[in-house]
């Protein structure tokens, strides 16, 4: 029996298992739903943390409201590549400092500085 392939060259002779998928039928939704981001913003960020806020996905606002550079504008600069016109809720969470090492009865244990 001969299966056709669009992508798998016909003449693979190499033994093994070669998938294919048809995504002509994946994710015919029309309509999105909300998305909601949290990350951190600079410590200088004029948003309230901790706070959902809905806003539509643009990245220059929260440049100005988290911080450029931050990882919350990054994340809705990569959400906005994607889907530029769905409701999107963010949450800006507080930078935490790091993690310590502590190795007590010869057990891993990370302890959380803030």
């Amino acid at each position: 029996m001969t299966i056709s392939f669009s992508t798998v060259n016909a003449n693979l002779r190499v033994p093994g298992f070669y998938p294919e998928m048809d995504k002509s039928a994946a994710n015919t939704i029309q309509a999105s739903g909300p998305a909601l981001l949290i990350r951190n913003a600079l410590p200088t960020a004029q948003m309230t943390l901790n706070s959902p806020m809905i806003m539509l996905p643009s990245a220059e606002i929260i440049q100005q409201l988290a911080g450029r550079g931050s990882q919350l504008h990054r994340m809705v600069q990569a959400y906005c590549r994607i889907d530029a016109v769905s409701e999107l809720f963010v949450i800006a969470v507080p930078e935490t400092t790091g993690t310590e090492y502590h190795d007590d009865c010869h057990e891993c244990r990370y302890a959380w500085l803030t």
